[in-house]
């Protein structure tokens, strides 16, 4: 029996392999799951540990799964590698991550089976243009969105990378199919169980806010804590986890907000912005007047990982904390089917808003929140780009927001259907529910 077999790095890899994995089991392959428990578990890394209890169920269908518990991650497994060199023809494996990721100093250039390499939004161009060796194998599909990701990619390690790098992604074999991991909007189930589920009233659309990123891009950055870190205070243990539900001491919130305001005061731009009193809870203000306005229900659904300010927690609407844990649906796709508004900042949930027929607003960081030219290639306020497409996203400074957000009405950011279209052409790749079907005709 032909295996599909999925490399797990993370729990919340489902959300891209759960559709996948559905098709493979309609094409008659066996499926199994390998999961890197070499991951650590007490580090701030620890929350998305693949741990295989949190493998999604499929009607039936079972989810074979294999752990590896050698002391390498997966991207240096001497394990993952005798295991992936004794698979069979026919066989196929799936990754997040380009197969040269998984071995350290060894060419292997032949293969019995083949490999899926899934786009992943940016992050498969930086790891060309940051490996030392991206050496070619030569059963290898580059399974992209569309062909103009391919051309950003490719101008992208012109800039950014060295000719071998280069070399090694021209020789690629790639395939447009899509987005595999949109496949599972199809699966939503109706609007009015999702309302049941998360207690939005009936008939309420809703605007959904994701918070700023805090500690994301550049953790050391002054503007960050003037803009979101002094209006946070949600506990983190030892290990680097966050307690959303628990707030720090008194005492340590003002130690913090101390150290805090000392890089403000010393960093010319945070400063201003501190000064001027733009901050995210001001946005936030901002954004639930507007939904006030416009009957709008205020969904926040943070992530995990990053800390949310308290004044946001406790004038939302509903505060939904995703653990992403549960991928079949993933909560953001559940949320979107009921969404009209989308706000983020500089978030790649501006495609799946995009591919849900919700317009997407971006906020604009401080330029120092990307650390350089290569950081910030893949995040432009340009037109037309990723976050601002006439009809589908546009982007507004911070500032904006505040003062002119309140004023402003839905219609004023009403998707186009005519340039949705041109923007899935561009970005996404197909307005259908077909990725997944593409990438198993690949294997035929």
């Amino acid at each position: 029996m032909k295996r599909a077999i999925f490399l797990v790095h993370k729990i919340m890899y489902y959300r891209y392999y759960t559709p996948l994995i559905k098709e493979a089991f309609l094409r008659g392959y066996d499926v199994e799951s390998w999961h890197d428990y070499a991951h650590p578990k007490k580090s701030s890394k620890g929350r998305v540990f693949p741990y295989i209890e949190y493998v999604p169920k499929f009607s039936g269908n079972i989810v074979k799964t294999r752990i590896f518990k050698s002391d390498k991650m997966f991207f240096d497994n001497a394990e993952l590698q005798v295991a992936l060199k004794g698979l069979d023809k026919g066989d196929v494996v799936f990754s997040l991550h380009q197969p040269f990721m998984y071995w350290k100093g060894e060419t292997v250039c032949e293969f019995n089976f083949q490999w899926i390499a899934l786009q992943h939004a940016v992050d498969d161009f930086f790891e060309f243009a940051n490996s030392e060796k991206p050496y070619r194998l030569s059963k290898v599909i580059f399974a992209v969105f569309t062909d103009k990701w391919v051309n950003m990619g490719r101008d992208f390690l012109g800039r950014f990378s060295r000719q071998g790098n280069r070399d090694a992604f021209d020789n690629l074999t790639i395939k447009v199919v899509g987005q595999p991991e949109f496949d599972s909007f199809k699966d939503l189930g109706e609007p009015e169980s999702i309302r049941r589920k998360y207690g939005i009233p009936a008939g309420k659309k809703i605007l959904l806010y994701l918070p700023f990123p805090y500690q994301n891009w550049n953790p050391q950055s002054a503007w960050e804590k003037a803009f979101a870190g002094l209006g946070i205070n949600t506990f983190a243990t030892k290990e680097g986890f966050l307690d959303h539900g628990k707030k720090n001491s008194f005492f340590k919130k003002r130690l913090l907000d101390a150290k805090d305001l000392y890089h403000i005061l010393r960093d010319p731009a945070a400063f201003s912005w501190w000064r001027r009193g733009i901050n995210e809870n001001k946005v936030f203000k901002a954004i639930r007047h507007f939904a006030r306005k416009n009957d709008l229900f205020l969904v926040i659904k943070p992530r995990l990982k990053f800390p949310v300010s308290e004044y946001i927690k406790k004038n939302s609407d509903l505060f939904v904390i995703d653990d992403e844990t549960h991928n079949n649906p993933p909560v953001l796709k559940e949320l979107l089917s009921l969404a009209v508004l989308v706000v983020s900042y500089y978030s790649f949930s501006v495609l799946s808003a995009a591919f849900s027929n919700v317009y997407h607003l971006n906020i604009l960081p401080d330029a120092s929140f990307f650390p350089d030219d290569k950081g910030k290639f893949f995040f432009s306020d340009k037109s037309p780009s990723v976050f601002n497409y006439a009809g589908v996203s546009q982007c507004m400074t911070a500032e904006q927001v505040i003062s002119e957000l309140a004023v402003r009405d839905l219609k004023d950011f009403t998707i186009s259907a005519d340039k949705r279209s041109m923007y899935i052409k561009d970005y996404i790749g197909f307005d259908d529910y077909n990725s997944s079907k593409r990438i198993f005709d690949l294997l035929l």
